[in-house]
Order: structure tokens, then sequence, then C-alpha cells
């Protein structure tokens, strides 16, 4: 049985910022005053488990004084980017922390009301009963999710992931192509997309000499950054409208005609639409992230008078490179 939630984890055990920490030494006894002596910083901070919306995090207790007695306080946060000194103060402070532990006893504390299929960093501050604070342990990237059966519908898809992922056979499971983060195949007889979806870190698709008409699964691929899908037989393009962050669409040989649906892309550089059926380029006229140094292929269609007489002089005067 797979476990229903699986860690991507990075590192068993997370690293110390080596940055020094401020805090004050004010002087004073040890019944409540300062005594000079810092908690020691924790080393072994790491994520213990993950489920579909929380982390546990687990790590051994420091002391009040170095590695001796008990501290006073954790203060433990998150983010969804990695965590230092410099922007500790915008990153969340979880509620209900625990209190500290004598010195050498195992703690650990669940992180709940995470995000889905969002990736989070940790990080943790010991502090003595005078505000003493070492530098700050952090670990992470983990990732929410549900470890859920995976399969491609097309045999000839099913092979090319598993050559990637080094599984080559038995059931595929989220676990197993979560990180997955290019696929190429081109000329390999591939129909059909369906299980790409649960490939939710895909950035590099090489798909070109196919039989692919469907993009449904690539909806939510929001981190794809390079798409290839020359000479299949797509007619719409309409499921990539959330995919803004695509620098590379190439789609020569298609049968595409309505680009609306790179109406919000604002990282475009390098779009190919050699031989299809396009003739209105309102679409990437209004968006003015499609500009200097970027480049359209737009030979081979059926361009309308304001095609050519309006929106591609448009184009090039603010810098795109037209190839008609």
């Amino acid at each position: 049985m797979f476990p229903k939630c699986f860690a991507i984890v990075f590192s068993a055990l997370c690293f110390l910022l080596l940055v020094v920490s401020s805090c004050s030494k004010k002087g004073g006894d040890s019944d409540g005053g300062d005594d000079g002596n810092m908690p020691y910083v924790i080393l072994d901070f790491h994520v213990s488990t993950v489920s579909d919306s929380s982390v546990t995090l687990a790590w051994t207790a420091t002391g009040d004084d170095a590695d001796q007695g008990t501290a006073a306080t954790y203060d433990i946060r998150y983010s969804k980017s990695s965590i230092t000194l410099v922007n500790w103060d915008s990153t969340t402070q979880v509620a209900g922390e625990p209190s500290p532990r004598v010195a050498g006893n195992s703690e650990a504390f669940e992180v709940r009301g995470l995000e889905k299929d969002s990736t989070y960093y940790f990080a943790l501050r010991t502090c003595d009963e005078a505000n003493n604070c070492p530098n700050i342990s952090t670990c992470g990237p983990a990732t929410c999710f549900d470890n859920i059966a995976v399969s491609f519908a097309d045999p000839n898809l099913d092979q090319a992931v598993r050559s990637v992922i080094g599984v080559p056979t038995g059931q595929l499971h989220r676990s197993d192509v979560i990180n997955l983060g290019f696929v190429a195949a081109n000329a390999s007889n591939i129909s059909s997309l369906s299980g790409l979806e649960f490939c939710s870190n895909l950035s590099t698709i090489f798909l070109s000499n196919n039989g692919i008409s469907d993009l449904t699964p690539l909806t939510n691929l929001h981190k794809i950054y390079e798409l290839q899908l020359n000479v299949n037989s797509i007619t719409d393009i309409a499921p990539l409208v959330n995919n803004v962050n695509m620098a590379v669409l190439m789609l020569r040989g298609n049968n595409v005609s309505d680009l609306s649906a790179l109406a919000l892309n604002y990282r475009i550089h390098l779009l190919d639409l050699t031989n299809n059926d396009v003739s209105d380029l309102s679409t990437l006229v209004a968006n003015l992230a499609f500009a200097a140094t970027d480049t359209l292929y737009i030979s081979g269609n059926p361009l309308s008078q304001a095609a050519i007489g309006t929106q591609i002089p448009t184009l090039m005067a603010r810098g795109v490179t037209v190839i008609n």
C-alpha cells in the first residue's frame, strides 16, 4: 500500500544559515535575566511527513544555555520561497508552537492548513528567557499532495515518461512524476496527453510530429516554459490560457486560427505559427509584452488585409521580428 500522501523533500537535514544574529546581551542573572548564553542552533531541523494540507517538522531540542537546560520559546515560520534573516519578517509564523522541552529531547510539530499542490520552506529559531536567539535553522522544500495512482492513456506517452523517471514497469503514482521536468518524444505516434496533468513541474515539452489534438491536460501546468508541438492536429489552444509563463511556443503545421489564449502571456519570446489557419493578429498586438527581441513566424497563414497592412507593421514597430 502506498501512503495517502508523499513528501517531496530535497534534503533530509536542514542547513544552518551562516548569518550572525543581532540579539542583544543585556547582562543579568540566570533567574529570568540575561546570563550571556544563548541556545545552540538546531542542526537537525527537517521535514518528517507530509499530507495534502500539512507538513510535520521534527528536530532535537537545544537548551537555554547552549545545549543545557530548557529554552524559552520556539519561533517557527514558513513561506513559499527560501527563508533567510533578510525576509524573516515577511514570512508566516505558525500558530500554537510547542513549548521547548529539555535539551536533547525529540520535538515534532505539524503545520496545518497548507495549500494542496503547493511547495513550502520552513525555518526555526530558538530563544531563551531574555530573547537571545541564535541563527535560524531552515528546511524544505516540501510539497503537499495526494499520492494518487497515475496512468497515461497513450502507451507511447507512458513509455516516454517512464524512460525519463526510470520506472519501466508497475503502477505509477504521483510521487513518481511530480518532479518530472521535461518530456521529449517527437515522432512517437502519440495521440493523447492524458496523464500529463499530474506532472505539475513540467517545464519543457517536445512532442512534435505526433497526432495530438487535445491540449486539455496542459491546462494547469503553470510552469511550462517551452512547448513544442509542431506538426500535430491542434485546432484549439484555449487550454493554454493559464500558461502565462511560456517563453517558447512552437505550433508549426497545425490548424490553429484563434490566438486569444495568448492574450495574457507576458513571457512569450518565440512564437512559431507557420502553416496554420491564422488570419487575425490583434491578440498579439494587444499583448504589449510581445515586443522587442521577440520573434513571430507567421508564413503560410491566410492573413487578413488588417493583419498584413496594420497588425504586422505595429508589431515590427515595437521591436518584434516578424518572419512572413
